[in-house]
């Protein structure tokens, strides 16, 4: 019996070291044989019940911690926690450290309190008493362990200790685990107890499951093949595996749904481990084109984490053969948490380094939600980014609080445009419908629709709003150039123009270069924004009919130039004959250039006057204003007002008021409904005038001012 209890020993002692080196340094492992070599003295002559040396016992609960690579302390209370009989932990721990004597301490409180607790029926206090009794979260990692090899060897119990130790694993130690996240604990105890609990329904599951375990496993192998051709194919590297489920999680669910194992279809589950996030998502968008989605079973723990740090993304399909199975898709450190839980915060760190503040709050914030602590901020952010699916699977980013007319622009502006309803997870939705992670999404179109700019309060999207507002200035944009068109082309059928003919015969070109216009709509854009006047357009397109509308106005040019030609000097030469030009009507102080006429002298244009800088620049000459000239000129004003009664009057009163003489008043009723004042007057200067534009706009009726 020593012999081979001897033999055991060593090769628990082997596995347990093995574990150890893949993480512990060469002088942590000879603290860890140190240990051991104290344990073993001490429970050199302790036995189980079934004859067996308690160091087997602390081996195997040393195994299960290394397994998860705990840290040394951690090892260190396993290798020694059979040592402690109550009242001793401290003559035990107080050579080995501070942090290994606290959990042996800690240790010894919840055998105490485990002792003395009669009643299971409170069992949510019962885990909050544990919790505080434990002081170091480490303390109930290892006495989950310890508690797992109880219930592994409950068979070497005798029977008044058996039901205790079963009734402690369904009522608290599974459904703590599980609270804490460590999975392989809790998963292990439910099957345990369903095990000696409900022996006939675990065997019969088991024996159920066995008769197509071969047919099982090719599936299985089948299903892994395809997910890693899939992915392989895309570029992304992970490890796929696939399982039955645990017999626990099976019949709680033949109990939930009412059935026999016959009548449970997704028995199977895939797990999907891939490098990041992102790729956590591209796979899922790669699972939902390969094969269909269950509604109603996709769970996303990524943005939104299980309350004991669990995420993952889960789905179930309808697989191969028409079977439905169900697939988890997580990063590697998002495994690690799933299956260890809180116990991943304690795992080695090289150099003794502490847990981190992120482990820190997420440690408070676990057991918060087990000690029913509401205030304890959250320890995941809400999601900054949600990824939604087409139909065909493609993964769409988009900002959390995104909806369908997000989801339609990024896709493409003209699937946005003709957008009219959308459809997510089989279900039509508003427009405004707050998308999540792993909403499958089609957009309903239908030809001829377009945006509503109620659309510009449901996007959140800056692209979505962008394209939508886009689409109004192009449209409001088409209106305008309609409308120009429209004044122009009434204006010249009162000259007995045709502008269709002159549009089709390629006439206008020469009046869109003339303006700088970069095309004819914007042409069309500028006389409906009375930016150019059809009158100006009429001056390029018929001269001669021009020339007969302005003769009486030059012939009152050439008659004040006459008399006051001694304003205007070439150089030093002045006294010239000089005519100034009714398109811009230029005034002193303003900028002036003239131009050479045959046989009528000089006509003074501003600098800036399209008709000059379309001209024979040979022809243009540098003239400048006498300093010292007292004489006027006319010019014009474009006034638009409000269409109110005694406009013009106004106006023409607060001009004549100023001293300056009012040659020429008309009014225009605009498509608006506004009125545009065109009145011409003497004026000495541009200062005079800028003080009347400014005086003008003052008026409560105008809208705008503009020289012409």
């Amino acid at each position: 019996m020593q012999i081979l209890q001897g033999s055991e020993i060593e090769s628990k002692l082997f596995t347990f070291m093995e574990h150890v080196s893949r993480y512990a340094t060469e002088e942590e492992k000879a603290e860890l044989r140190r240990t051991f070599d104290k344990s073993l003295k001490i429970n050199d002559k302790k036995i189980w019940f079934d004859g067996t040396s308690y160091i087997l016992h602390s081996l195997d609960t040393a195994i299960s911690l290394a397994e998860m690579q705990q840290d040394i302390p951690t090892l260190k209370a396993a290798l020694l926690h059979d040592c402690v009989d109550l009242g001793n932990a401290e003559r035990i721990g107080s050579d080995e450290g501070n942090e290994v004597y606290s959990l042996l301490k800690g240790m010894e409180r919840l055998h105490t309190f485990e002792s003395m607790t009669l009643s299971l029926e409170q069992t949510d206090n019962l885990r909050r008493m544990m919790i505080s009794e434990a002081g170091d979260l480490r303390t109930i990692i290892l006495h989950l362990s310890d508690h797992r090899q109880m219930m592994e060897n409950i068979e070497k119990f005798p029977d008044n200790r058996k039901e205790r130790i079963i009734q402690l694993s369904e009522k608290v130690y599974a459904p703590l685990a599980g609270r804490l996240g460590i999975h392989r604990i809790k998963s292990l105890l439910e099957d345990l107890v369903l095990k000696y609990t409900k022996p006939d329904v675990y065997e019969e599951i088991v024996r159920e499951l066995s008769k197509t375990k071969i047919e099982r496993q090719k599936y299985i192998e089948n299903v892994i093949g395809v997910i890693h051709s899939l992915l392989e194919e895309k570029g992304i590297e992970a490890k796929v595996y696939g399982r039955v489920k645990h017999i626990a999680s099976i019949y709680n669910k033949m109990k939930r749904q009412g059935v026999t194992l016959s009548g449970i279809y997704d028995v199977i589950a895939f797990r999907i481990i891939v490098p990041t996030e992102q790729k956590c998502w591209e796979t899922l968008g790669l699972i939902l084109g390969k094969w269909p989605p269950i509604a109603g079973r996709f769970r996303d723990y990524i943005s939104q984490p299980k309350k004991n740090g669990y995420r993952s993304l889960h789905l179930s399909v309808i697989g191969p053969y028409k079977e439905r199975m169900e697939i988890q898709i997580r990063t590697h450190e998002m495994h690690r948490i799933a299956e260890e839980g809180i116990a991943a915060h304690w795992r080695y760190k090289e150099g003794g380094k502490k847990i981190s503040q992120l482990e820190e709050k997420q440690i408070k914030w676990i057991t918060s939600s087990i000690s029913g602590d509401e205030t304890t901020e959250k320890l995941f952010e809400p999601p900054q980014e949600i990824y939604v699916f087409t139909p065909g699977g493609d993964v769409i980013a988009l900002p959390a609080g995104a909806t369908p007319l997000d989801f339609a622009y990024a896709i493409h502006t003209s699937l946005g445009h003709s957008t009219t309803a959308a459809i997510v997870n089989g279900k039509a939705v508003s427009l405004s419908y707050e998308l999540k992670s792993g909403d499958i999404v089609k957009i309903i179109t239908r030809k001829g629709a377009h945006p509503s700019k109620d659309w510009l309060e449901i996007a959140k999207t800056h692209r979505a709003r962008t394209k939508i507002r886009s689409y109004f200035n192009t449209e409001e944009r088409k209106e305008m150039a309609q409308r120009g068109r429209e004044m122009l082309e009434k204006f010249l059928q009162k000259h007995s123009i045709s502008l269709n003919k002159m549009e089709k015969k390629g006439k206008l070109k020469n009046i869109v270069n003339v303006f700088k216009c970069t095309n004819l709509n914007e042409l069309y854009i500028r006389i409906a924004s009375n930016k150019i006047t059809p009158e100006q357009v009429l001056e390029i397109i018929s001269p001669e009919e021009e020339k007969k509308k302005q003769e009486i106005v030059e012939e009152k040019f050439i008659e004040g130039m006459v008399r006051n030609s001694a304003q205007i000097k070439l150089g030093d030469i002045r006294n010239l004959l000089v005519r100034f030009a009714g398109c811009c009507r230029p005034i002193p102080g303003d900028r002036i250039m003239g131009f050479v006429t045959r046989g009528r002298g000089i006509t003074i244009h501003r600098s800036s006057c399209p008709f000059l800088l379309a001209s024979d620049v040979e022809r243009r000459v540098p003239i400048s204003w006498e300093t010292d000239s007292e004489t006027v000129a006319v010019t014009g004003l474009k006034i638009l007002t409000e269409p109110k009664g005694g406009i013009l009057a106004k106006l023409t009163q607060l001009i004549s008021g100023r001293g300056f003489n009012v040659i020429s008043a008309k009014t225009e009723k605009r498509e608006d409904g506004n009125v545009l004042n065109l009145l011409t007057f003497e004026i000495k200067g541009t200062r005079e005038l800028q003080e009347l534009i400014n005086a003008l706009e003052k008026v409560s009726e105008v809208k705008s001012v503009e020289r012409f």
